[in-house]
């Protein structure tokens, strides 16, 4: 089920998944992506890797288990990360 959310940080969220759209190719240099890639530094690297050896396809999305730090009470945060790959490139 869907659940619209309006006035809230998606990274401050209680949803059990959060969605990052993203390209194919490794870079998340901008925007919401961007936003991922500094709040979910392993889950970066780990895409990154898998670009580079050609596992991440527009067809596919990965599901992702990921830490984060909440900004609130500084306590890291387990939450599972949808990677939508959106197109090839950027």
């Amino acid at each position: 089920m869907l659940q619209y959310i309006s006035n809230k940080n998606i990274f401050d969220s209680d949803c059990e998944v959060i969605t990052n759209p993203i390209n194919c190719v490794g870079v998340m240099g901008g925007g919401l992506a961007l936003s991922f890639r500094l709040n979910f530094p392993e889950m970066y690297e780990k895409y990154r890797q898998d670009c580079l050896n050609n596992l991440i396809k527009p067809d596919n999305v990965y599901l992702t288990d990921s830490y984060s730090l909440n900004k609130q009470d500084g306590k890291c945060v387990l939450k599972k990360v949808l990677l939508f790959p959106t197109k090839d490139h950027y």
